[in-house]
């Protein structure tokens, strides 16, 4: 069960981190950077996906 629970906490991990990737290379975000606004948004769901995903693949990996 816990290998499951691993697995599930790893793809929503990747999902997010994809969002991310795609909300900081989509039209929204580029436009916003041309007149100078920030927009963290793509930054910040690509840093929670990453640690979401690493304490997936932890879960999966650790043995109890």
């Amino acid at each position: 069960m816990k290998n499951a629970a691993g697995i599930i906490i790893l793809v929503v991990g990747i999902a997010l981190a994809g969002y991310g990737i795609n909300h900081m290379n989509s039209a929204g975000s580029e436009i916003k950077e041309f007149f100078g606004m920030e927009d963290k948004t793509g930054l910040t769901f690509l840093i929670v996906g990453a640690v979401v995903a690493i304490a997936g693949l932890f879960a999966m990996v650790k043995k109890k």
